[in-house]
């Protein structure tokens, strides 16, 4: 099933999709799409020794808003996306995706 879901997201990742890598090293975007970092003494998801001010980190976790990976990415120099933005994200494209064009909704 990884498998499948990583050759839909490969295309617009240029090829490279990297799953269950502990070494964020080369990558611009990091995602902790796991349930690491919804207790306080969950591991982190990655190396955070190896993420760099150049990449963005995001976490799909919305509680704690705050996880450890995000707070140790922001250390790190990163960007970073709470979970709950990138929730806040997909429903203003689900929005967009579902609403007929010219309904008021739309642009709302």
């Amino acid at each position: 099933r990884r498998a499948a879901l990583l050759s839909l997201l490969a295309p617009a990742a240029n090829g490279r999709t990297c799953p269950g890598s502990a070494d964020p090293t080369g990558f611009d975007i990091v995602v902790n799409a796991t349930p690491a970092g919804m207790r306080a003494d969950d591991p982190l998801p990655v190396d955070i020794t190896r993420l760099s001010p150049a990449m963005v980190a995001a976490d799909v976790i919305t509680a704690p808003e705050e996880t450890p990976f995000l707070q140790a990415a922001r250390a790190q120099g990163c960007r970073t996306r709470t979970g709950v933005e990138m929730f806040n994200g997909v429903c203003a494209l689900m929005l967009d995706f579902y609403t007929p064009p010219g309904h008021q909704n739309r642009e709302a």
